[in-house]
């Protein structure tokens, strides 16, 4: 018989490996203030004192660093090793706030405490069980506070041929299906969540994971560089082409 550690394994579309040597040499930095997620965030979210903000999936803490510059107290959870050490020592030489970090699988995670935001950046995408992730999330949010879901949108029209053409090994460790800020919305409407914000969000814009090797493939980035310009003109918001899925909401 299977174990539930098993299962989340085969659930989980990016090994631990591939996470572990992405961040062994991770250089830590503050988002730049224009950021599009950071002015997604900062849209909703104003400076705070007394309030706890926890991260699932918080290496290496790019957008805790906004709660952190927003006053929050930062706590968070992740199976890397650097998650218990080096990132909350960076924050404290920052001057945040710093609660607890755990090294650890969310999935066989006990909290004690509940926050008042809870949050994920780029996580949930990479698991078959999303939902569940979700339901996780929203367990830790405390009443009256508020829990933020990001992901990337490599699942609407556009984004997907770049990433199919382009980048289909990084494409490959996303679950598409997941994707989809409305199947969040209702999750979470059931849940007792009021839904402030879920939509696709900000005007076209892409990433590769690696920069394309082949000479097929360089002349493709070519031409899709070529056009970009005129592509980021094109209206913000769209399941077809914007870079983000984004959610916000409030435990009522």
């Amino acid at each position: 018989m299977s174990s539930n550690r098993d299962l989340n394994k085969a659930n989980n579309l990016a090994s631990q490996e591939y996470w572990d040597n992405s961040y062994k040499a991770h250089q830590f930095g503050r988002i730049p203030k224009n950021d599009k997620i950071r002015v997604w965030i900062e849209r909703y979210f104003q400076p705070v004192k007394d309030k706890t903000c926890f991260e699932i999936g918080c290496f290496p803490g790019n957008y805790l660093t906004v709660f952190g510059e927003l006053g929050y107290q930062l706590n968070g959870i992740d199976i890397t090793p650097r998650v218990v050490k080096d990132l909350p020592n960076w924050f404290a030489q920052q001057g945040f706030d710093i609660g607890t970090f755990k090294q650890a699988d969310i999935f066989e995670f006990s909290a004690i405490d509940k926050f008042d935001v809870v949050c994920s950046f780029g996580f949930i995408e990479h698991f078959r069980n999303w939902k569940e992730l979700i339901k996780i999330q929203a367990s830790l949010v405390k009443k009256g506070g508020y829990i933020v879901i990001e992901t990337p949108n490599f699942r609407g029209f556009v984004q997907y041929a770049i990433h199919y053409l382009l980048d289909r090994e990084n494409l490959k460790r996303h679950y598409l299906p997941s994707m989809k800020p409305q199947k969040w919305k209702k999750l979470l409407d059931k849940m007792g969540f009021e839904i402030i914000y879920s939509n696709y969000f900000e005007e076209f814009d892409y990433w590769l994971d690696k920069a394309p090797e082949n000479q097929r493939k360089k002349n493709l980035w070519k031409k899709l560089q070529y056009r970009e310009a005129r592509m980021k003109k094109w209206k913000p918001n769209s399941v077809l082409y914007s870079p983000y899925c984004g959610l916000i909401a409030k435990l009522k």
